[in-house]
Order: structure tokens, then C-alpha cells, then sequence
């Protein structure tokens, strides 16, 4: 399956993910639908990870920026956030040249005063401040955020993949982000439809 899918169970998928939040009774859903045409609450949080470009038109760009101003939260990646619309965020620019700047999660796990993340390509300290705070440090940019207060942008999602969740405290850092909940995985972006079973999978694994 496509990478960067919660329904996805090799390495580069999400899968993992998105059974840790069930587990811990956080509630997720799988988008199936073309986000314009789907009803998502007020608070929830929408990950988006690695679309399929040519799924992404004016009318996504549009129903995105709806649920961001209702008050929901994005989730997605500095190299994703430009094809999304930009949501609010100087999209394009280089990680190292975002501003330290908070954004406040509703977290479980509060009383960890900061994460050790580890991947692939970085291992670095990431800090918690005020309790339920997640921010840049000096010496790490593998979760940086945008200006704006519900769009989190993380600059290297393989933290989150199935192969790298278990990791250091990777896992603890896939809880903090989304909060509460409820969480919606994007699928649509990456092809899966609205059908059941085969009819519901991308063309190219049919």
C-alpha cells in the first residue's frame, strides 16, 4: 500500500499509529470519503501525510482550510504543507528557518518533562515546557510548528511510522500530539474510496 497510510502495516505506514490511539481509547477514524464531502467535528485533528498530488484540487484546498478555521487541527509535513494550501504557514521554507515557536496540545503524559526521539536520518532531545507544550530545542528540528495554533507541522514523520514508533519515546510523542481526539486519517489522499473491501482499494493494488 501507499506510504504514509494509517491503513498501511509495512515500515513506511501508519498503521501502528493510528491502533496505539484505539488502544489508549482515543477515538480514529479513516477518511474515505473526499474531505469536502465529509462532515468532521469541531476539535477534531485531520493527519494528512504524503497525498497523492494529483487527489488535491481547489476543493480539498478549500474543505481544509474550513475544518482549519472551524477549529480543527492539522497534522501534516513541512514538505506536504504547500501542495495542502499552505494552511496559514510560511510554506516552502527550509526547516532550520522556522521560528521557535509552541503549540499547545491537550496531552496525555504530562508529567514527562521532555522526549527522546529517535529515527532514521536524527536523534535529538525534544523538550516539553509549561507541562503540555511541545517545542523546537536548539539542538533538534524533528518536530518544528507553524505560526498558526492548529496546524502542527513535523519535519520528519518517520518518527510515527510502524517501523520507528517503538523507538525511544516516539510513541509517547504520537499520543501527545493529537490530544483527545478524535483523529482522522486522511485515506482518501492516498486513494483508498468509500467502496468496501476490494472496491475501497487504490487502483494501483488491485
Amino acid at each position: 500500500g501507499p506510504d504514509g497510510s494509517s491503513i498501511v502495516t509495512t515500515d513506511r505506514g501508519y498503521g501502528a499509529w493510528r491502533e496505539v490511539l484505539d488502544e489508549l481509547g482515543i477515538p480514529t477514524r479513516q477518511l474515505k470519503a473526499p474531505l469536502n464531502e465529509s462532515a468532521l467535528p469541531p476539535g477534531a485533528v485531520l493527519v494528512v501525510v504524503a497525498p497523492d498530488p494529483a487527489l488535491i484540487d481547489s476543493e480539498y484546498r478549500s474543505a481544509i482550510q474550513r475544518f482549519q478555521d472551524a477549529g480543527g487541527t492539522v497534522i501534516t509535513t513541512a514538505a506536504d504543507v504547500g501542495l495542502l494550501g499552505g494552511l496559514g504557514t510560511r510554506a516552502g521554507v527550509a526547516p532550520a528557518e522556522f521560528g521557535v515557536e509552541d503549540v499547545g496540545v491537550q496531552t496525555r503524559f504530562s508529567g514527562v518533562t521532555s522526549l527522546r526521539v529517535s529515527g532514521p536520518a536524527m536523534d535529538g532531545s525534544l523538550g516539553v515546557s509549561r507541562g503540555e507544550r511541545l517545542v523546537q530545542t536548539p539542538d533538534t528540528l524533528s518536530v518544528f510548528v507553524s505560526r498558526s495554533d492548529n496546524v502542527i507541522l513535523l519535519s520528519d514523520m518517520d518518527l510515527l511510522t510502524n517501523e520507528n514508533i517503538g523507538e525511544a519515546d516516539n510513541g509517547i510523542l504520537a499520543v501527545r500530539l493529537v490530544g483527545d481526539g478524535p483523529v482522522y486519517f486522511d485515506e482518501y489522499v492516498h486513494g483508498f474510496g468509500a467502496g468496501q473491501g476490494i472496491a475501497g482499494l487504490p487502483a494501483g493494488i488491485v
